[in-house]
């Protein structure tokens, strides 16, 4: 498997296992942390695959778009080691009730955050992953009703963050996930959710960040 191939297969079994570790409740404990391990040596494999962009950071100017993409990056970890740091709260202290809700809301807030800028992480290099259809002609024909689907998933994303009620769980005020009803719902509006923030940053990086 090439570099590239590894790349995509690990960026897409990332953000599935992201997806699937929301759902704990229906997943339950026990599959729930195997979920979680999973998806810690994913992130270990997308760190190792891309150490050419960590060694770079003391190279060349800093562009806002560079700025952006090493602050998500900032974030992402300090929300990784967050959900992986409470979850060992969580599994140590679980008896003692004011320890627990304060590592459950560690837990969770970083989880929902660890969505959303997974999402935005994706956005900023979703054109240069489309860059290669670019040229096809079935993308050109195409493009515009990609781009109206685009903008309709980004409205059910809107819609999904309400529904989920998330602003409490990214404050770090609740201790409950949100609840989707049935496991599929849950999966279709965290996935919208991800989608939303994803676009967004996409938006941006075209209209603004160029650079």
């Amino acid at each position: 498997m090439n570099q590239r191939l590894l790349k995509i297969v690990t960026d897409v079994f990332l953000t599935l296992l992201l997806l699937a570790t929301l759902a704990y409740p229906w997943t339950g404990h026990r599959l729930h942390a195997w979920v979680a391990y999973s998806w810690a040596l994913a992130v270990l494999l997308h760190g190792i695959c891309n150490r050419g962009w960590y060694a770079s950071l003391l190279r060349g100017a800093y562009s806002p778009r560079r700025i952006l993409t090493l602050v998500l990056a900032i974030l992402l970890w300090v929300c990784t080691l967050g959900v992986l740091v409470s979850g060992v709260g969580m599994a140590h202290f679980r008896h003692a009730v004011g320890s627990a809700l304060f590592w459950r809301q560690i837990h969770i807030g970083c989880a929902y955050w660890l969505l959303v800028l997974c999402g935005l992480h994706a956005g900023l290099h979703m054109q240069a992953w489309a860059a290669s259809l670019a040229q096809k002609a079935f993308f050109i024909k195409i493009k515009k009703y990609l781009a109206v689907l685009a903008w309709a998933a980004a409205a059910g994303g809107l819609w999904a963050a309400g529904r989920l009620d998330i602003g409490p769980v990214l404050l770090f005020s609740s201790p409950f996930a949100a609840d989707g009803t049935t496991w599929y719902l849950l999966a279709v509006q965290t996935a919208a959710v991800f989608w939303l923030c994803a676009f967004a940053a996409h938006i941006l990086t075209r209209r603004i960040l160029c650079k």
